[in-house]
């Protein structure tokens, strides 16, 4: 088992290691220079060198990147520029909030999807066993992007059932867990369920 995980980690790495370079290159596609940011207004022209030269903005991207990757696989994952507070700080201080809302939205996504799929085993070819195909068929498709600010746009703005934002109380959890736990609900098929739904037919 240990080994196993083991694989399957070895394997996540190439992607890991693909998508921080991704992720590296958009943010400075990105319009704006965060050395503005940093500069007091009527900074000179010196300054500014000196600055980036600091933080190896002047370096070629490539060479930027592996300084960052070299940083952060040693523990240094740099300072906010904007909040000007340690990155690490910052993850360490959201990282419960993280951790409550992936958990609860494995765990919905785990019970919905194993007991729709017992239901769709139970009632097949039924109007039933129809919605929950459908179901499972938004939850894969639907950007959870998109289906978020739908659930915003309803059941935030419109109804005020729920928080826009924040993580205040409980139901500040509920939009982003319903979000992100239907594109979890087709990953939960009920396996066990056509065994022993079938199993009156078998006997009788």
């Amino acid at each position: 088992m240990v080994g196993y995980f083991l694989k399957r980690f070895a394997l996540l790495l190439p992607v890991f290691l693909a998508m921080s370079m991704v992720i590296f290159a958009i943010v400075h596609l990105v319009p704006g220079d965060p050395i503005d940011h940093m500069l007091q207004i009527g900074s000179s022209a010196e300054r500014r060198g000196e600055l980036m030269a600091q933080l190896g903005f002047d370096k070629p991207l490539a060479v930027q990147y592996f300084l960052w990757l070299g940083r952060i696989l040693s523990g240094d994952f740099g300072t906010a520029l904007i909040l000007k507070q340690p990155v690490l700080d910052l993850i360490l201080q959201n990282l419960p909030y993280s951790l409550a809302l992936g958990g609860l939205s494995l765990a919905v996504a785990m019970i919905v999807g194993v007991s729709t799929g017992a239901l769709a085993a139970i009632f097949r070819d039924t109007w039933l066993d129809r919605a929950v195909m459908t179901l499972i068929l938004l939850g894969a498709t639907v950007p959870a992007f998109w289906l978020g600010l739908l659930m915003i746009l309803a059941f935030a703005v419109q109804l005020e059932w729920f928080p826009v934002s924040g993580a205040r109380s409980w139901e500040s959890l509920v939009l982003p867990v319903a979000t992100i736990s239907l594109g979890g609900v087709a990953w939960w098929p009920a396996s066990p369920a056509p065994r022993w739904a079938t199993l009156p037919a078998k006997i009788s």
